[in-house]
């Protein structure tokens, strides 16, 4: 968690320092680098155990070439321009340092202290060594390493005016000017040490055969007078090939002048070439590899897909109502469809004046709540005119004045809300639409706009819609689609229509009308058994879940405008994890040749990997959010993908998860609760009917639900004994209440968020 923290205030700070929400990302890269066109910066993944001013060092100075090096004109100079790499890189560092120090005068001291620590620990190899017998380019290097503050080097005059000429320069042209000139400058400096060393080297020579020649000239002198022809012979051929490949080696050398630097920077130590190098560069280049982390995990970005075409994904109400229509319409019917339909009528305006006395209770119910809270944030006020019923005690108070209450506005409430429209949902659809229905009534007599989705991703999808991804995207299911089963923005008939649509799903999935044939329970036969199925597309399928968030990015900032929503709300129920999106978009060469193509441009890979650390960048805000194991943990991917939802949009998000059974199923119990807690969970559940969570799950609160347990009740009062007292009555009358309103679970809970 200390490594993931720290990489994450560099990020930030790289941001901060860079003036600009630019992208970071920590990668096993031997050195940092900056995409102009994409405003990324890659830094490499360094040791934590680094000191912090070292690592806020590193950090500033790759800000600082990503602000003021043009990369472009910096490659130029190298190629083109022929000059040394390792001399314009010292020169270039002397300049963004300076102008990154004055953008941020605070960074000052990190400079100081982070270069003191690298020094002291050798980065530069000048620990054994003078570095006033060093090149001026090393000299500078180090002087300028050190901030002036801590530098005891030697210069000349002629050379303090080229240290002058260093603090000074403003732009990348003064850099290249300088570095050429040093090069020239430190070539004859190199000749001139050269040729020292070699002097000494020939004193010590000739020192050494002064002392042995005398006892050997003798010997010597007789064996070369014997053999002195074939030695001429042969000395002068060895000659011609040393000198040969002398010659070779300097033409090579000067076809490349670039390549002395390159090796060195490698090497990290002085060739015996022509040309001159900075040492104490080539050092840090190759010591700087020490920095790096080599035994962390690699870091694999990916991104959110942005929906550019989601309006080809949605299918809006309008249609809806219209492909039932047809359905209700269709001519040369069966009778007994038929009077399944007209049963259908029936049944719903009986269900409907059911839930609507429930529903106008729990309206009052939430005015009370709304008022209430209200009076909690009333405040008295002084108006400044006098109370003449006060006047008369001004002698003694100052409170003579009269009072007037302020009440705050309440807040816009909005409420979105996603059902998983899958296979598994099955034996839960119908008590869930009665839930849902409950819901979009109390909504609607509230004024509370609202939007319901089915999500799902059907076989029987009218046509498959193609996403138009970007590098490195989560990809889309090419069949979800998401169903507007109901929406405020409907009128009244459109509203009926819909609810009664609801209504006959419902019946679809009525359990008894699939084991009603069974031999242990017979169900007898019900004319709505005989309903005509969904239209083609409204089937149950799988359950997209990581898709709709990512719909949802668009969808609920749109429904905020559009109300003007000052607390949104937005809701996901679902019985289970989330399926598919275990791919991202690739380059076409990444892809192995079983990858799908898309769109021409892309391939699908595979998105989270054994061996590497999952992220997730939102290339909206660019926050970043760790998905650690999300390859095997779905629900880690789920649980970023929501807290970007609520990052940007402000939305406060609600999750219902309906277990299969009476009880909350093992999954469940695992994910959210130690082994020691569940037997108070399960307790605590078959008294509330429900448990809720607020850790560790993407949601600001998700509630755990048994299907069985979600069956809208309306039950009568249960008649009193003969001789029933008050206290009998009052307790029967609050049990059924009770009852009637805890089974209202999802309505209950949401009218519990926004009163």
């Amino acid at each position: 968690m200390k490594k993931q923290t720290n990489k994450e205030s560099k990020s930030y700070l790289a941001k901060l320092l860079a003036t600009e929400n630019i992208t970071v990302e920590h990668r096993k890269v031997p050195t940092a680098f900056f995409d102009l066109k994409k405003r990324l910066l890659v830094v490499p993944i360094w040791k934590q155990e680094m000191s912090n001013d070292v690592l806020d060092l590193l950090l500033s100075h790759e800000i600082g070439h990503a602000l003021y090096t043009p990369m472009k004109d910096w490659q130029k100079a190298v190629d083109v321009d022929k000059i040394p790499h390792s001399f314009l890189n010292v020169v270039e560092d002397a300049r963004i340092e300076k102008l990154v120090k004055r953008k941020y005068a605070g960074l000052r001291q990190t400079f100081i202290r982070g270069y003191r620590d690298l020094i002291e620990k050798d980065f530069f190899k000048t620990k054994d060594r003078d570095i006033n017998d060093m090149l001026l380019i090393d000299r500078l290097n180090m002087h300028f390493k050190s901030s002036y503050i801590e530098s005891d080097i030697d210069f000349t005059s002629a050379e303090l005016d080229i240290v002058d000429r260093m603090k000074n320069l403003e732009t990348f042209e003064d850099v290249k000017k300088l570095a050429k000139e040093l090069s020239e400058y430190c070539s004859k400096e190199k000749e001139e040490k050269d040729i020292e060393q070699l002097v000494q080297d020939d004193d010590g020579d000739i020192q050494m055969q002064d002392e042995e020649g005398e006892n050997n000239e003798q010997g010597e002198q007789e064996q070369e007078e014997g053999n002195n022809e074939e030695d001429t012979t042969t000395s002068n051929v060895d000659t011609d090939k040393e000198e040969e490949k002398q010659e070779q080696e300097i033409e090579e050398g000067a076809s490349q002048p670039g390549d002395a630097g390159q090796q060195n920077k490698s090497q990290g130590e002085q060739t015996t070439g022509s040309e001159p190098v900075s040492e104490t560069d080539n050092a840090w280049s190759q010591q700087s590899h020490q920095l790096l982390d080599k035994e962390c995990k690699e870091n694999e970005y990916f991104n959110p897909h942005e929906f550019t075409n989601l309006k080809e994904y949605v299918v809006d109400y309008k249609k809806v109502l219209q492909d039932w229509q047809q359905l209700y319409d269709k001519e040369h019917r069966m009778d007994y469809e038929v009077n399944a339909l007209k049963a259908l009528q029936t049944e719903y305006k009986k269900f409907l004046s059911q839930q609507n006395k429930s529903v106008n209770y729990m309206v009052k119910e939430f005015e009370m709540k709304k008022s209430a809270a209200a009076y909690a944030r009333t405040k008295q006020d002084k108006t400044g005119i006098i109370n003449p019923l006060k006047l008369h005690s001004y002698k003694f108070s100052d409170d003579i004045f009269k009072r007037i209450s302020v009440t705050p506005d309440g807040k816009n409430h909005g409420m979105m809300m996603f059902i998983d429209w899958s296979g598994s949902m099955n034996d839960k659809l119908q008590a869930t639409i009665h839930q849902l229905m409950n819901l979009t009534l109390f909504c609607k007599k509230v004024q509370i706009p609202f939007e319901v989705y089915a999500f799902s991703n059907s076989n029987s999808r009218r046509k498959e819609v193609m996403a138009n991804y970007e590098l490195n995207d989560i990809t889309i299911d090419n069949r979800f689609h998401l169903i507007n089963f109901v929406s405020s923005r409907m009128n009244t008939k459109q509203f009926d229509n819909a609810m009664k649509i609801l209504f006959h799903v419902s019946c679809l999935y009525d359990k008894n009308r699939w084991y009603r044939f069974s031999s242990r329970k017979p169900v007898e036969h019900n004319l709505m058994y005989d309903l005509p199925e969904s239209p083609r597309g409204y089937g149950l399928s799988s359950t997209p879940l990581n898709d709709t968030i990512m719909a949802a990015y668009k969808l609920v900032p749109a429904f905020v405008k559009r109300y003007s929503i000052d607390k949104m709300n937005t809701i996901f129920l679902t019985d289970g994890c989330s399926d598919g999106n275990n791919h991202k978009v690739v380059d076409m060469e990444d892809g192995d040749q079983f990858s799908e193509i898309l769109n021409n441009k892309f391939k699908r890979g595979y998105m989270m990997s054994y061996n590497k650390n999952s992220i997730l960048v939102d290339r909206k805000t660019k926050r970043q959010y760790h998905c650690d194991d999300g390859w095997r943990n779905p629900n880690g991917l789920t649980e970023q993908l929501l807290q970007i939802l609520k990052d940007r949009t402000g939305t406060k998000v609600l999750g219902f998860y309906i277990s299969g059974k009476r009880r909350i199923d093992n999954y469940a119990m695992e994910k959210y609760f130690d082994h020691q807690m569940r037997s108070k969970i399960h307790a605590k559940f078959r008294k509330d009917k429900v448990i809720t969570v607020n850790h560790s799950t993407g949601y600001d609160e998700i509630y755990l639900l048994a299907g069985d347990n979600m069956q809208v009740q309306d039950g009568l009062m249960a008649t009193p004994s003969e001789n029933a007292k008050k206290g009998e009555i009052k307790r029967l009358f609050t049990s059924t209440l009770k009852g009637n309103k805890q089974s209202r679970v999802m309505l209950n809970k949401f009218i519990s968020k926004v009163a």
